[in-house]
């Protein structure tokens, strides 16, 4: 956030249906985030959590009410460089069979010799501790379909792309359930 007396985000009566002979999913929701802050979105399935991060991530257009980001009507941002100032991690994460350097650089393919950046991004989701035991480390080669290619856990890939959120230096990091398939220790 540019200006810290502005919202980073602020919904206005925002609603929202995905077509227009469908039902409204969320119906004039209003509510500002600041910069700095950490907020958790608890709900039924199908309340409209994952509808509330499209519309912030631009992804859906709202249908009604207005979306400003650092004060700034969401339609007039450029798309591209707000899409890239976030990092958004989904309970459905791909695997994607490369090195565990390359599945955690995708974020951030500009940073992938940051081997520092990149155990630190491991380090915060908990794919270090099992990283790090590998032969080749950070460029271990995932996928049994390659003759040194190792097999991960579903919690292991929901680690790695734990890790490209992280290791994406974006300014707003949103996850959306994504640590659906790991333990509850984990």
């Amino acid at each position: 956030c540019k200006n810290a007396k502005v919202p980073a985000i602020s919904f206005q009566h925002v609603s929202f249906r995905y077509r227009e002979d469908a039902p409204v999913i969320l119906n004039d929701i209003s509510f500002d985030l600041h910069a700095g802050e950490k907020v958790a979105l608890v709900g039924a399935n199908g309340s409209g959590k994952t509808t509330l991060i499209r519309l912030i991530t631009s992804l859906n257009d709202k249908t009604e009410g207005e979306i400003l980001i650092d004060g700034i009507p969401v339609e007039e941002l450029d798309k591209t460089a707000y899409r890239d100032s976030i990092s958004l991690v989904t309970q459905d994460y791909c695997k994607y069979y490369l090195t565990v350097r390359d599945n955690i650089g995708l974020s951030s393919y500009r940073n992938l010799e940051d081997d520092q950046a990149l155990a630190d991004a491991a380090e915060k989701s908990g794919a270090y501790s099992f990283v790090s035991e590998f032969d080749k480390g950070l460029d271990q080669q995932v996928g049994t379909q390659y003759k040194q290619g190792i097999e991960l856990s579903g919690g292991q890939w929901q680690k790695l792309a734990l890790s490209r959120g992280y290791f994406k230096k974006a300014g707003l990091l949103i996850m959306d359930e994504p640590t659906a398939a790991l333990d509850a220790y984990s």
